[in-house]
């Protein structure tokens, strides 16, 4: 949270995705469609999204005041900066740490340093992208006519994970999500939606009564879905299963995740229904166990870790840090 004076009262607003409400959520992802349309410039956004949760939209300010009150929301609103970062590619490497952090999160013609390296990232051409990670479901409920589907759960809690979701869940999750990165239409969505609120893929009347629910909806699951397939992958013990290797993107996807399941049926982990229905964070222990037993198998081979790397889709770096 963070806290903004008005005056000397201080009030304390979401300053990062798990501290959010529902409808606040809603509006930020209602807000970034806005904006990937080009329908908003950044700065309105975040305008918008801070009168939002402030309680500010439908606040009539006299014309004398206005000039005033819009400065003030200008300059409240540049504190929220946590869903999105700039992306400069590679150009900023060479930069230190403290200037690369501060122009990934505002613009470098909003920084007051007039240092060198910050005149240099003026120079530069940046595109926005959506920084989404976290943990936790923010939709915990969706509401289908009559009915009130209960989603996943997610907690972080002292450093410790726990979640809801199945084996099957995630997995299935996983490859929906990659199908609807290809463009897939909006079944695809309403699937996603199906497996994350207990709705059999097989009861076609409620998947199609899904796929009628508002966009916003929809691409609120799925972003929030996504935020924790990222959490997963880059900041768990678990990051040793994507590939982090930019010179072989085609190893990003390297198996289907779905797949997975049958490999571990086949190596004694259970049938297939009870693989499906193992948690989560069992099912991904197991599959982190099995890639680094192979890796190191492989390497009392004599294998290099650099075909080590090409046969498993994994990077150099990673390899190596299994035969540490």
């Amino acid at each position: 949270m963070i806290t903004l004076y008005f005056g000397d009262t201080p009030h304390r607003f979401p300053n990062a995705w798990n501290e959010l409400s529902t409808d606040q959520y809603l509006r930020l992802v209602e807000l970034l469609g806005l904006f990937w349309t080009g329908a908003l410039s950044m700065g309105e956004l975040r305008i918008a999204f801070f009168r939002h949760i402030a309680g500010l939209e439908h606040v009539r300010v006299p014309v004398r005041a206005r000039e005033r009150f819009f400065d003030n929301l200008l300059t409240a609103s540049r504190q929220f900066d946590f869903f999105f970062t700039l992306d400069y590619g590679d150009r900023i490497d060479h930069l230190p740490a403290d200037v690369r952090r501060a122009i990934r999160k505002a613009p470098p013609s909003e920084l007051l340093s007039d240092s060198a390296e910050i005149r240099y990232a003026r120079t530069l051409d940046y595109e926005y992208r959506i920084d989404a990670v976290w943990v936790g479901n923010l939709l915990p409920t969706i509401r289908l006519k009559d009915d009130v589907l209960s989603g996943w759960r997610a907690h972080l809690d002292g450093g410790a994970l726990t979640t809801s979701l199945t084996s099957y869940q995630y997995a299935q999750g996983y490859d929906l999500l990659m199908a609807i990165g290809e463009g897939v239409n909006r079944r695809a969505m309403a699937l996603l939606v199906g497996l994350l609120y207990g709705v059999d893929a097989n009861d076609t009347a409620r998947i199609e009564q899904i796929e009628r629910l508002p966009d916003i909806l929809l691409q609120a699951v799925v972003l929030n879905f996504q935020a924790f397939v990222t959490f997963i992958f880059t900041r768990t013990a678990f990051s040793v299963l994507w590939s982090t290797d930019s010179d072989h993107p085609e190893r990003q996807e390297r198996i289907s995740m779905s797949d997975s399941l049958y490999g571990l049926c086949k190596d004694g982990y259970g049938n297939y229904e009870q693989v499906e229905k193992m948690p989560l964070l069992t099912y991904l222990g197991i599959m982190r166990t099995e890639t680094i037993r192979t890796v190191r198998s492989m390497a009392s081979d004599d294998t290099a870790p650099e075909e080590i790397a090409d046969r498993m889709g994994l990077s150099v770096e990673q390899v190596k840090r299994m035969l540490c």
